[in-house]
């Protein structure tokens, strides 16, 4: 009688370590690693859009492709009241530079998708490098648009399809750490 119950105690303990494992790697959350960001991605057939994330698609599908989940951004207010704003746990880094990813979704159908960046002291030489980038890939852009204040300095590049618009955009003045934001959405 005592073989038999010193025998049940190492396959209960054995079923209590699978369910305790697998309890932890269902609940486990998707990672918050720095992601690679290529000017290529922006692109996808004759739309810009990121990667595999097509325009008006819910947030929950949003999340579901991508490495981590999102964010609400509770910091922005929308105006009208159907956007709804999430934000990246993770950073995305392009050319040495980190980003967060921000997504715009219009009664839950996503429409714009940013990344800003905080730039260090190379940043002109780091946008110029993209601007060159999007230009050698995308053509000639669609518009310029320049703006001196004693408050900022902005310089803008747009491409634009029928359907979709992409834009990069470097902020810099006395008092403002330089930020860059490339954005695309659907128009």
């Amino acid at each position: 009688m005592m073989k038999k119950a010193y025998k049940i105690i190492p396959v209960i303990a054995l079923i209590a370590l699978v369910l305790i494992f697998t309890i932890y790697f269902l609940t486990r959350e998707k990672t918050y690693d720095s992601s690679l960001l290529t000017l290529e991605q922006l692109k996808q057939g004759e739309e810009y859009q990121f990667d595999e994330i097509t325009w008006n698609i819910s947030a929950k599908e949003v999340s579901s492709l991508l490495p981590y989940y999102l964010l609400k951004d509770t910091q922005k207010t929308p105006v009208p009241t159907n956007i709804t704003y999430y934000k990246s746990r993770n950073y995305y880094v392009l050319d040495g530079q980190s980003a967060t990813a921000s997504f715009e979704f219009h009664s839950d159908e996503l429409k714009i998708l940013k990344f800003d960046f905080h730039l260090d002291e190379n940043y002109e030489e780091w946008f110029e490098k993209q601007v060159a980038g999007l230009t050698q890939l995308y053509g000639p852009e669609s518009d310029k648009m320049e703006n001196v204040s004693e408050q900022f300095n902005s310089v803008g590049y747009k491409w634009q399809t029928d359907n979709t618009t992409l834009q990069i955009i470097l902020l810099t003045g006395n008092n403002i750490h330089p930020s860059a934001t490339i954005g695309i959405g659907i128009k």
